[in-house]
């Protein structure tokens, strides 16, 4: 869920899963699941949702992969039959070259991480502060990644 700068209203919530099993090279079946339930402000009544279950199948190639499934509707507000696909194209890849004062803050922030989880202690990532106006308690200790010199695109160099 993001908001763009200006956006007015409450924003949509959906809720998404996927279940996949590898059943060959590149290749996998499965099912997902997408429930619309409505705004976060004004949550829709159970049968005014939008609830569709899919049986998919992916194919990964190194040049392009499928995602190709048939769903069905699972409320009355839902279109009875559905079929949908993703073709997925990478883009040009540009080598990223990451510098020692990247790696080096990366490091610490993975090794934070898994000292946190070690311990049982909970950490609150953050990093420009924009999820802070969701008005729910904060909890955990804040670990900055926004004063990281790694978060900084300039710290990438390309070749």
């Amino acid at each position: 869920m993001g908001l763009s700068p200006g956006f007015r209203g409450s924003p949509d919530v959906t809720l998404a899963w996927k279940a996949m099993h590898d059943v060959g090279q590149g290749f996998a079946l499965g099912v997902e699941y997408y429930n619309e339930l409505g705004t976060l402000a004004n949550r829709l009544p159970r049968d005014q949702q939008d609830r569709t279950l899919y049986a998919v199948m992916e194919i990964e190639r190194k040049t392009w992969s499928l995602n190709f499934g048939v769903g069905h509707g699972v409320t009355p507000a839902t279109d009875n039959w559905t079929a949908k696909a993703i073709v997925g194209i990478p883009s040009i890849e540009t080598p990223v070259i990451l510098s020692d004062r990247m790696d080096s803050a990366f490091g610490k922030l993975s090794e934070t991480i898994r000292a946190a989880g070690r311990s049982g202690r909970a950490l609150r990532l953050r990093g420009g502060g924009t999820k802070d106006f969701y008005g729910q308690a904060a909890r955990g200790e804040v670990l900055d990644t926004a004063a990281t010199e790694a978060s900084s695109p300039t710290s990438l160099r390309s070749s």
